[in-house]
């Protein structure tokens, strides 16, 4: 028994050494087979003690038999057989597990080969895809590139079609400014020739006094002529329509620019009659009268105000805005007149060329100039045909500035026809149903019309009639002019003498040049304060002065006072430059008027380091133009007072 236990445990060792791992089944086939030997080894045990105690009670014992060992041996055998049987089919499965295992690796090897070669495909194709991408791409970015460089190329040649159209409108108006100089140059020699040769004027039944007043105060019994001083200014002021106490006009005078092309681009101002001579500031209109580069009111009937708008020189238009306000049963704002509506493109009249001045004789008739012609003649319009010059108002010369009086069917216009009094004169005709004017008459009234340029005839009344001028005694260029006429007579106005600005600004020079500041550099200060220290501070002093460059300079006088001086940011090398400088800072109104030191002047040194000033007084500016030179704090001279 004992060597069949061995045997039993011999063989699962072995089998226990060849199998990789332990199957449950062959576990529990070792645990049988280790309690099979267990109860051999008990039954042995048992068997011997039961043995032992047959012997004990027989004094005799039988050995085992051939049979029983032989019979023990087979079972042995059988049970061997039994054994080996069932490691066998152990072995049988264990191999077909194996095989099957391995076939199930195999075919999860074999699944896994598919994916690796599907992802390599995908793979593939994602490359492929994108390779086609990024030349579809740079395709893309070539194509737009070609196209990017077409666009800067046919920008580039757009530019140097504009760059050469510019250059051709340019050359344009360099021709024609060439040309108005020259006729202003001819004009100019005109004047002085009839000057030089004294022209003979009609004469007036005036006394010896009166004849020797000119433009600025000319008088005769029941006529005198005005210079509108408190609303003019240095540059050119005209076109003066008049509505009650408002006065509308328009002027390229000096203002704060938005553009460089602004500084002196024409605009549209109002003022208030504060009483004889006197006005109010003038102020200029919003958007809808002085938008664009040049803005100016050219016309005036009961239902529109017309614009003249240009942005260059001769291409302007005209425009027309509504006069009747809502509400007001289609008559105008008097009180207000400033007060307009949308403007509108005036399409009836407009061409490509420049459209300066309008006169409505009615809704379906208008009187306009316009340079279509190849310079500035009349034309008229009927019903919306095509307007036609009028040949007998016009001339080879220049015609324009137009007015209509519906009460007596007159228009005035002025011209620099030959035959005047010199330049622009004043002429009127009479316009009939027909749609015909008789041959136009020249104002005889040398009041009216002088050796210069007069222009703007507008009759306000019988009594009222503004125009403007450039005639001497004016403060320069065009200035408005007012003539009243009364059956009653006038009170002579001051004397004046011969004097003029241009005289008066001729004397200055000579005596700069006397006190050797020629050739001319100086600054136009326009204050010097202790208690005003930044041009910050001096700006909030002063808003309207915000539109001046200005400069502070501080200095120390003493050795202890700080004087903060604020003077225009330009050296003058002009004088006359400076001087309207000066008489636009002062016209302004804002700066301390109590001390003589607070008002504008211009300084400027000497070779030897002298400083000199060159004041003036306001009172005696607005009426005499006096000037004083003061050298290092001392008056030196002062020009004659007249």
């Amino acid at each position: 028994m004992r060597r069949l236990f061995f045997l039993i445990a011999f063989l699962s060792a072995c089998l226990s050494l060849h199998a990789e791992k332990p199957s449950a089944f062959e576990r529990v086939r070792a645990q049988a087979a280790a309690a099979a030997a267990a109860s051999s080894t008990t039954l042995g045990t048992s068997s011997q003690s039961n043995s032992n105690a047959h012997t004990s009670k027989s004094s005799t014992s039988k050995t085992p038999s051939k049979a029983q060992i032989k019979q023990q041996q087979k079972r042995e055998k059988e049970l061997q057989e039994r054994q080996q049987k069932k490691e066998k089919e152990l072995a049988k499965k264990q191999a077909e597990r194996a095989k099957a295992q391995a076939e199930k690796d195999k075919a999860i090897a074999k699944k896994q080969a598919e994916k690796n070669k599907n992802l390599a495909e995908r793979e593939k194709d994602l490359a492929k895809k994108q390779a086609e991408k990024d030349k579809a791409q740079a395709e893309r970015e070539h194509d737009l590139a070609k196209k990017q460089a077409e666009k800067e190329k046919a920008a580039a040649e757009r530019e140097k079609d504009l760059a050469k159209r510019q250059s051709e409108k340019e050359k344009e108006l360099a021709k024609r400014h060439e040309e108005k100089e020259k006729a202003l140059a001819k004009k100019q020699h005109e004047k002085e020739k009839a000057l030089a040769k004294n022209i003979q004027e009609p004469v007036f039944p005036l006394d010896t006094v009166r004849e020797k007043k000119r433009a600025y105060g000319v008088v005769t019994k029941d006529t005198t002529l005005q210079n509108l001083y408190t609303l003019n200014s240095p540059m050119n002021d005209f076109m003066p329509y008049a509505f009650g106490k408002q006065l509308i006009f328009s002027s390229d005078r000096y203002r704060a620019p938005e553009l460089f092309s602004e500084e002196w681009s024409e605009k549209t101002y109002f003022a208030t009659r504060k009483g004889k001579n006197n006005w109010s500031k003038q102020k200029m209109n919003g958007y809808k009268w002085s938008s664009d580069n040049n803005t100016a009111l050219v016309g005036v009937d009961e239902q529109y105000f017309y614009f003249y708008r240009s942005f260059w020189l001769d291409n302007g238009e005209i425009y027309r805005a509504s006069r009747i306000k809502k509400g007001s049963k289609g008559r105008p704002d008097k009180k207000r007149p400033w007060r307009v509506g949308r403007l509108h493109y005036y399409n009836d009249i407009n061409t490509e060329f420049d459209e300066t001045s309008v006169a409505t004789v009615s809704s379906d008739t208008v009187f306009f100039v316009s340079n279509q012609g190849g310079n500035y003649d009349i034309y008229l319009q009927i019903r919306g045909r095509m307007p036609q010059p009028v040949r007998n108002l016009n001339t080879s010369h220049e015609e324009n500035d137009l007015h209509y009086l519906p009460a007596t069917r007159t228009l005035y216009f002025a011209s620099d026809r030959p035959g005047g009094a010199g330049g622009f004169d004043i002429y009127q005709t009479h316009f009939y149903p027909d749609a015909t004017c008789d041959d136009p008459t020249r104002i005889a009234d040398t009041i009216v019309n002088s050796a210069y340029d007069d222009r703007d005839y507008h009759p306000v009344s019988d009594s009222v009639i503004y125009f403007a001028s450039n005639r001497p005694g004016g403060i320069g260029n065009l200035d408005i002019y007012e003539i009243n006429i009364t059956t009653l007579g006038a009170e002579p106005l001051p004397e004046t003498k011969e004097d003029t600005v241009e005289t008066l600004r001729d004397e200055l020079i000579e005596k700069l040049k006397e006190l050797g500041l020629f050739p001319f550099k100086g600054e136009v200060q326009v204050g010097a304060y202790q208690y005003i220290k930044s041009l910050r501070a001096f700006y909030k002093r002063f808003p309207c002065i915000k539109t001046q460059d200005l400069k502070e300079v501080e200095i120390v006088v003493d050795g202890k006072i700080h004087v903060h001086k604020y003077i225009v940011n330009r050296v003058y090398d002009d004088v006359y430059e400076a001087l309207e400088k000066q008489y636009e800072i002062e016209q302004m109104h804002c700066l301390p008027e109590k001390e003589f030191s607070d008002m504008p002047f211009i300084g400027c040194l000497d070779s030897e380091g002298n400083r000199y000033a060159i004041f003036w007084k306001r009172e005696e500016m607005e009426s005499h133009n006096l000037y004083y030179i003061y050298k290092n704090g001392q008056i030196v001279w002062k020009s004659r007072k007249f």
